[in-house]
């Protein structure tokens, strides 16, 4: 609508509703899959200057790739770009979008395509970080469309002879070599295309490409671990995770070291894989406390979303662990997501024996759902069983266990 000056309606914008409808759904899908997995990174770690300095590197790398598609990856590294280097993207991007912009002589055409480009790349610039790769060739497929299209006019006009003034036309002969240009290239993209393809033989060949790019590329190291676990090729598979070990978060070593442990066990040396699965023991143990710590501390500070999030990491390593389940229903409980905190006391109460308090709790979660009969239920269960019931829940309830009496 825009490039055919097409006027602005009724008609226009109602066409598009379906269009819209359909945008909405899927990125809410998208986005509320991303949110479950965990994959959401803490933005409180992230200036504006931080998001706008990645957003233009990622920008500055997808065009870098456009044009010249070479040491294609299935993962990126980053550890060789120096953090000050990154500080000049920005100011790349800038010279791009204004040599663009004053050299392309149809500037509607140009921010037609230009528009298309970055907002169709918005989502992957990591305004909202998420997930451990920054880019990644799919994220600019369709994205790239705008800058093809730009690429498109520009040819279209140096072909034209309707260009303007007449001195600026290019003869027949250049206009011919530029065609062999063209042709030449269409066949070098071809050829890398095809060649590409060989990549992904299977996962084997796949991590080797990209070690063989980016050999700082510590997921490749791990997935080619696993790889070479699953081939039975043991001593290679050893090599790998014991190259990932010193670069990986403490959550990721503790599948390291399980991993480690079954392979030794296999090979039948006991006492590397006894070695090893004390090393996960152990990390398991230390992570556990330090969500539960970093949890307590959030609860305190009246951040009880940060402190659900701590607790269910924990829980996701000890599932069993009943102070765990505690500090995550009164989480809940603060949050105001009483649905969750009820089924947790329930569960707190099915175990054999089962936690007294946790009648105290539900009281006070059906209270504040205005089930005021169940509330006096538990909180008199919780008397009968000598629990000293919060005085200030039996203030709230007052009214109410004399209207049952």
């Amino acid at each position: 609508d825009y490039s055919a000056d097409r006027k602005t309606d009724k008609a226009m914008f109602i066409e598009k509703v379906p269009y819209f409808i359909l945008s909405l759904i899927f990125g809410i899908i998208a986005v509320f899959g991303v949110y479950i997995s965990g994959a959401i990174r803490d933005q409180g770690s992230y200036s504006l200057l931080n998001k706008l300095i990645v957003a233009s590197y990622s920008i500055v790398f997808y065009l870098d790739k456009l044009f010249l598609p070479l040491r294609l990856s299935a993962l990126y590294s980053y550890s060789t770009i120096k953090n000050t280097a990154l500080y000049l993207y920005p100011l790349v991007l800038l010279v791009i979008l204004l040599a663009g912009f004053i050299f392309f002589r149809q500037k509607k055409k140009f921010i037609l395509g230009g528009a298309l480009f970055l907002i169709t790349l918005l989502p992957a610039l990591q305004f909202v970080p998420n997930g451990e790769i920054i880019v990644a060739d799919r994220y600019v497929y369709l994205a790239s469309i705008g800058i093809f299209y730009i690429l498109a006019e520009g040819l279209f006009w140096f072909f034209s002879r309707k260009i303007e003034p007449p001195g600026l036309r290019p003869s027949r002969l250049q206009q011919g070599l530029f065609l062999i240009i063209i042709a030449g290239t269409v066949c070098i993209l071809g050829t890398l295309t095809w060649k590409r393809c060989s990549a992904w033989k299977d996962s084997l060949t796949l991590w080797n490409d990209v070690l063989g790019k980016y050999p700082n590329a510590i997921m490749a190291y791990n997935n080619r671990a696993v790889t070479f676990f699953e081939r039975k090729e043991y001593e290679k598979s050893i090599s790998d995770f014991k190259h990932v070990i010193d670069f990986v978060s403490d959550r990721d070593k503790i599948t390291v070291y399980l991993y480690l442990t079954y392979i030794y066990r296999l090979i039948g040396n006991n006492e590397e894989a006894n070695m090893f699965y004390s090393q996960a023991k152990e990390t398991r143990g230390r992570l556990i406390q330090q969500y539960y710590e970093a949890g307590n501390k959030r609860l305190e500070a009246v951040k009880s979303a940060e402190a659900i999030k701590l607790y269910q990491s924990a829980l996701a390593l000890d599932p069993e662990n009943l102070i765990l389940y505690d500090a995550l229903a009164k989480a809940y409980l603060i949050a105001g997501r009483y649905k969750e905190a009820e089924v947790l006391y329930k569960r707190e109460l099915e175990l054999n024996p089962p936690i007294v308090a946790a009648y105290n709790n539900l009281a006070l979660v059906y209270y504040y759902k205005k089930q005021y009969d169940l509330a006096v239920r538990y909180c008199n269960k919780a008397i009968e069983f000598g629990y000293k019931v919060e005085p200030r829940l039996l203030d709230l309830l007052k009214i109410y266990r004399i209207r049952e009496n």
